[in-house]
Formats: C-alpha cells, sequence, structure tokens
C-alpha cells in the first residue's frame, strides 16, 4: 500500500512538475514572439571619413539624403505595396522590374534599397502614411559628395555600394554590412577603406501592429571613420 501511494504522489508531481515547465517555456516563447513583432531593430551605416587637402578644403565629404528601405517577408502583398508608393513617391514601372529583380537574388530577411534619392516632400508623406504600407522604412542616410571640378578623382578615387566579392574578400565588410553601407573601389577611398569606413550604429524601436515607429527604446551611436589630409594643394592640383 506504501509502495502503491509513493508512486501515485511521485507521477502526481512528475505530471505538476511537467506542467509547471511547459508553461514557463510557453510564456518565454510566446514572450519572445511578442518581443519580435513588438521591437524593430535597425543598424545605421556610419559615417564615412572626410579627406582634406594640404590647406583642409574638403574634396572627399558626405551629404544627407532620403532612403527607402524595405524588408520583403514584412510585406503582406507586394502588387498594393507597389501601387500605393507610386501614388506617394516617384516610384514608376522600370523601378518596379529592377527591384523584383533585386528580390529574387536576395533573402526575404534582408533589407533592400527601394530607392536612394526620395525628396523631402515623398519622405514626410511616407512617414505619414507608414501605417497603410507595412514592411518599408522611410531611412536618413548619407552619400559621398567629391569637389566638382574633378581634378582629383584619379588620386581619391570612388565608393560604391558592397557587393558579394567584397563580402567575400575583406572579412571587415563582413563584420559591419549594412543596408546602404559603400566601400572604396579605387584610389584613397579604396587604400583608407579600413579606418574611414567607420562602424555602424543601432536604433532600437516600439512599434505597432502596422510596423510604424511608437517610440525609440535604444539609441547606439555609430562610430564615424577617421578624417585624412592629404599633402596635395587643390588649387595646384587644377592646374597639374
Amino acid at each position: 500500500m506504501f509502495i502503491l501511494t509513493s508512486v501515485k504522489v511521485a507521477v502526481f508531481f512528475g505530471i505538476i512538475s511537467r506542467l509547471f515547465y511547459l508553461q514557463i517555456a510557453e510564456n518565454i516563447k510566446y514572450q519572445s514572439l511578442s518581443d519580435k513583432n513588438r521591437l524593430r531593430e535597425w543598424k545605421v551605416p556610419p559615417q564615412r571619413g572626410i579627406i582634406e587637402d594640404f590647406f583642409g578644403e574638403k574634396i572627399a565629404d558626405n551629404t544627407q539624403i532620403f532612403q527607402l528601405h524595405m524588408v520583403s517577408e514584412e510585406v503582406p502583398n507586394l502588387s498594393e505595396l507597389f501601387f500605393k508608393l507610386s501614388k506617394l513617391i516617384n516610384f514608376d514601372e522600370m523601378q518596379k522590374a529592377r527591384l523584383l529583380k533585386k528580390l529574387k537574388k536576395r533573402k526575404p530577411w534582408e533589407t533592400i534599397i527601394i530607392s536612394d534619392n526620395l525628396s523631402w516632400s515623398e519622405f514626410s508623406k511616407l512617414n505619414l502614411f507608414l501605417h497603410e504600407v507595412r514592411g518599408i522604412k522611410p531611412v536618413v542616410a548619407v552619400a559621398r559628395k567629391y569637389l566638382k571640378d574633378g581634378s582629383s578623382t584619379h588620386l581619391i578615387g570612388y565608393v560604391s555600394d558592397v557587393s558579394v566579392k567584397d563580402l567575400e574578400n575583406y572579412e571587415l565588410l563582413r563584420k559591419i554590412n549594412v543596408p546602404g553601407l559603400k566601400t572604396g573601389k579605387t584610389g584613397l577611398e579604396k587604400a583608407l577603406n579600413a579606418t574611414m569606413i567607420g562602424k555602424p550604429g543601432l536604433q532600437r524601436f516600439e512599434v505597432n501592429a502596422y510596423g510604424k515607429r511608437i517610440k525609440e527604446l535604444k539609441f547606439v551611436q555609430g562610430k564615424a571613420g577617421a578624417n585624412f589630409r592629404i599633402t596635395i594643394d587643390q588649387e595646384v592640383q587644377k592646374f597639374a
């Protein structure tokens, strides 16, 4: 009798323990899912270092631009999104075709840049109607700006989007790659890339059911790249 009772007690406590474990595990699981749906994190491209001539004139600088990013797995209906975008920004059939081509080469969770030259009016309009266009995000970014006369182009070089080949060849780019990141392709932009590229920042937002940002929960400032002053007088270089 004692043995039977002991077995019953052991089974009872085993069931209770299992139920308690499942409840805790499920709570953690659904809390995690809830946080995933409620929170969004975005990496912010770093500010690239500036190149100046001997007298401090900026030869390679940064300028503010407005971009539109998209994560395809967060878009409920692509056709509907394209239609709405055509009403809000300059988004024609050619841009649509290019975007569809990009989508075939990217993973559903990867960020794609739809446009990197939004006007302030378009940027404002997108933020206003963000609850109607899920899966996209208007972003303030930076673009490279060079001295207009082009006298130092061969020396300075240029930057461009990070390619698959760049990622294969450079461990640094694999570590810090974010949407919109540019890397040096030729000249000093390439030679000094490792120190001029900087480190990306991070933004975490609380969002509503439509993906619209409600409140910033965390902001980690990125680290700007190092500036360089070269031993060339830009005025003299014009006549070289």
